[in-house]
């Protein structure tokens, strides 16, 4: 072999090995670069991870902080699931004032809805169930108020004593009517007391749910 044919033969491997050792780098340059950004993706969804834990916790916290606030809240509102509760409460409230309470009517009073049912429509609710008589329209009523009828009976300092606990209320409750008398039936004053009053409360801070 003539030097010449030598030095061709040599170029070309040195050329060869350049060119696999150019490949290999390629190659091996694409596999970092394709494990960097998988890595970079992991460290992401990390970050995200903990960053929604964090957020997670911070409402945890958040909610058990204000949990007694938030129960004190929702006793100032009356719930169309907690009506005959709240009657019962009433009822309460009238032996608090050593008086007898009897509820008359319960009727929810429609000030706007998105059903076919007429504005301003009242719906009777069941004093023992707390449901309505008749059934409501499906839909979504946007029912504000509760009133209730009731009459309470006894002396007069316990008719006026109870008169001032429906005044105090926890709830957004307004006295639409209020009707004062004297018994003067002996039996009925047995039974009840000398004194009525007959009361119309209309509880404002009242929530319905969907039907």
């Amino acid at each position: 072999m003539t030097p010449l044919k030598r030095n061709i033969l040599q170029l070309t491997l040195i050329g060869l090995l350049c060119v696999a050792a150019v490949a290999a780098y390629g190659y091996f340059f694409l596999a970092v670069r394709a494990q960097n950004q998988t890595i970079s993706r992991l460290e992401n969804d990390i970050t995200l991870q903990k960053k929604k834990e964090a957020e997670l916790h911070l409402i945890k916290t958040n909610l058990e902080r204000t949990e007694e606030a938030r129960a004190k809240l929702d006793s100032h509102f009356v719930s169309y699931d907690h009506v005959v509760d709240f009657l019962n409460y009433l009822e309460a409230q009238g032996k608090n004032a050593q008086a007898l309470v009897e509820i008359q009517t319960v009727t929810l009073a429609d000030n706007k809805n998105t059903t076919p049912a007429k504005s301003g429509t009242a719906t009777p609710i069941d004093a023992q169930t707390g449901k309505p008589t008749t059934p409501m329209p499906s839909g979504v009523v946007n029912t504000q108020s509760l009133t209730v009828t009731l009459k309470a009976s006894g002396s007069f300092v316990n008719v006026y004593q109870f008169l001032l606990l429906m005044e105090n209320l926890p709830y957004e409750v307004d006295i639409n009517s209020l009707m004062l008398r004297k018994n003067t039936n002996e039996a009925v004053i047995a039974v009840s007391g000398p004194w009525e009053g007959d009361f119309t409360l209309t509880v404002r801070s009242f929530i319905t749910t969907k039907q």
